[in-house]
């Protein structure tokens, strides 16, 4: 089973996942759950309490990048478990994802905070570094 806890600050939209992303109704829940945030610039999945993903969770992970891509959105991952690490470097999809601490992700709210409206996300993100 697939807890999703929403949380949105500004433009960016935590989804804190619980259990397993797996074939089924996880991966529908999970789907769902992304489709549903269209106004969040910035969707950020944090897997710190997610125990196993199979097969299907990476395409959903992947059809999740797919979707945010497609609308100009950005998709992180955040507290990526060792054994979630270790899978996605075994398919070679570590670097396909961008993997953000939290203090990244402090750090992006923090400047979206202060930055104006009007700047494009992709300058707001390259200005951090």
């Amino acid at each position: 089973m697939l807890r999703i806890r929403t949380e949105t600050t500004l433009d960016i939209t935590v989804l804190h996942c619980a259990g397993r992303i797996v074939i089924g109704e996880e991966t529908v829940s999970l789907r769902d759950a992304i489709a549903s945030l269209a106004t969040s610039r910035i969707i950020i999945l944090d897997l710190a309490e997610v125990h196993r993903i199979d097969a299907a969770g990476l395409g959903a992970l992947l059809a999740a990048r797919q979707w945010t891509l497609a609308r100009t959105k950005s998709l992180k991952l955040m507290n990526v478990t060792r054994d979630v690490e270790r899978l996605l470097r075994l398919t070679h999809l570590y670097t396909v994802f961008e993997i953000c601490s939290v203090g990244e992700m402090l750090e992006l709210v923090y400047f979206l905070g202060s930055a104006p409206a009007s700047l494009p996300l992709t300058y707001q993100w390259a200005s951090l570094g």
